[in-house]
Parts: structure tokens; C-alpha cells; sequence
């Protein structure tokens, strides 16, 4: 199993999708965030740890850890960065290889690499994300028991996956009154065509 590290806010600030969520809300960037990285750990199987920096918002910061099925969401303590959690988390892995770093950020990359550790751009991770997510919507023609066997959710065990479908929930209703306030600004703009 490859265990993906995102850097959180690097991801954030680098992905085209994620900064334009930026301007409304870094909540809700959050948010889609989780959601997209839960959504890939239940598509692919894949490990996920999500890194949050300590610095900046103590609220954040004092959050801790928490892990669901393969998603594992880190808010380091005090003034720790993503960045150094990254560096210790594969320092202490004996899978090297079988990890991947998520930044832009060039030293991070390079660290990660001098240990063994491959390393992808953000947007590179958003766009395995999106591609696995269209490629689920294409063949939900098909039922999946029928064509592979086994459905991509037969690979967690039941409590796992419930607490996964928990979390995506969670964060759809979190992300619900944002989406409601794009559609009504979308009609609002949709009157004042034409003057």
C-alpha cells in the first residue's frame, strides 16, 4: 500500500481548484480537501495523511490527529510545520519507497527524495484525484460487482467504510450552505445579463 503525505496548505494554495475555494473560505478549502483525500483512500485504496500546520490558528492547531479507515488527518501541535511532520514521518517509515510527498514546497521535496520517498506536485495529486472520480462516475453504468468482481468500498472492512461514508456526509453538509450561495449568486448574475 502507497501511503500518500499531503502538505496541507501547500496543496491548498497550489491547486487551481482549491485556491479559487480560498477567496470564499479556508474552512471550506479545508474541507474539499478532506473530502477529495477520503474520496481517493476509498477509490483507490490507498493510504492518506492529510498534514495541517500548527502555526497560524491555535483552534486548528489544537485538533490533534485523527484516522478513519485509511484517511488519517494531522493538525500538528504548536508551532510545528507540516513540513517537519512530513520530514519525521518518513525519517521513521521502513517503507520509503512506498510513500509519496505531495508539495511544491522544493526543500520538502528534496528532503523526500534524499530519504527515498518519491514526491508529486499538488496539482499532479488533485488531478489523480478528479481523474479516479470521473473514471467511478463513467462506470457507475455498469454495476461494479459485475465487472471487477468487487466494488472499490469491498476493500475496507464494514466499520471502516461507514466511518468514511461518516466523514464525507459530515463534510458535504459542512460545504452545503457555500454551494447554496454560489447558485444564488449564479441566478442573481444570471438576471443582470443583457444590461
Amino acid at each position: 500500500m502507497t501511503t500518500y503525505y499531503l502538505d496541507a496548505y501547500n496543496v491548498i494554495h497550489c491547486s487551481d481548484s482549491l485556491r479559487t475555494i480560498i477567496e470564499k473560505s479556508m474552512d471550506s478549502a479545508r474541507n474539499t480537501l478532506v473530502k477529495m483525500a477520503a474520496d481517493y483512500c476509498m477509490l483507490s485504496g490507498q493510504k492518506v495523511v492529510v498534514v495541517f500546520d500548527g502555526t497560524g490558528n491555535p483552534s486548528i492547531s489544537a485538533k490533534g490527529a485523527s484516522q478513519v479507515g485509511n484517511l488519517e488527518i494531522v493538525y500538528c501541535k504548536g508551532a510545528m510545520s507540516a513540513d517537519t511532520y512530513i520530514e519525521r514521518a518518513i525519517f521513521d517509515t521502513a517503507k520509503k519507497l512506498d510513500s509519496v510527498v505531495v508539495t511544491a514546497d522544493s526543500t520538502v521535496a528534496q528532503l523526500a527524495r534524499g530519504m527515498g520517498a518519491l514526491v508529486l506536485k499538488p496539482q499532479s495529486f488533485i488531478d489523480q484525484v478528479e481523474k479516479a472520480l470521473s473514471e467511478t462516475h463513467r462506470r457507475k453504468a455498469v454495476p461494479k460487482r459485475d465487472r471487477f468482481g468487487t466494488g472499490f468500498s469491498d476493500r475496507l472492512d464494514q466499520r471502516s467504510r461507514g466511518e468514511l461514508e461518516a466523514l464525507r456526509a459530515t463534510l458535504s453538509s459542512q460545504n452545503a450552505p457555500l454551494n447554496h450561495a454560489k447558485r444564488t449568486k449564479k441566478g442573481r448574475a444570471g438576471t443582470k445579463t443583457g444590461s
